[in-house]
């Protein structure tokens, strides 16, 4: 076991090449890290923006997107003027309460910095494009999905004015 910079451990890799006196040829050894899934943490973090290209959103950033983005969706919840359901936000939490006692839950959540969104026995989790927040595993923009479940519920087209 050798230790690599910073004082932490690094395991040989299998794949790594050796010179004929047992020692580690450099250049193999990059070339190796480069395509290894068991990067060493520090290279990890040097090299992170190589090797992800979309960087998160710091949490900064991601409150000048994410509660801006939650108080525009329940005016235009409240804009609706329907009786039928009620919006309210507390503390990152969109809440829209129907009369027939089923909720909605759209919120922030910081530590993965998305919003997630609860409705229909479904989820929904919504990460920041760079100008507007998109389901991961659908594709869905978030104002859409908002419409389309209200409507469901609703049995009537709802369209929220942005």
């Amino acid at each position: 076991m050798r230790f690599g910079g910073e004082g932490r451990r690094v395991l040989p890799l299998r794949n790594e090449a050796r010179t004929p006196i047992g020692r580690t040829d450099r250049r193999s050894r990059a070339f190796a890290l480069a395509r290894s899934p068991f990067v060493v943490e520090s290279a990890w973090r040097r090299d992170a923006a190589r090797y992800n290209p979309t960087m998160p959103l710091s949490e900064r950033e991601y409150d000048e997107r994410a509660l801006p983005e939650l108080s525009r969706l329940v005016a235009a919840l409240d804009a609706l003027e329907d009786d039928a359901l009620e919006a309210e936000l507390a503390s990152d939490i969109l809440t829209i309460e129907f009369s027939d006692g089923t909720r909605y839950v759209i919120n922030s959540h910081r530590a993965a910095r998305q919003i997630w969104m609860a409705a229909e026995r479904s989820a929904w989790h919504f990460d920041y494009d760079g100008s507007r927040w998109i389901a991961t595993k659908t594709g869905e923009e978030l104002w859409s999905v908002v419409e389309a479940v209200l409507g469901r519920k609703l049995g009537r087209p709802v369209r929220l004015n942005r």
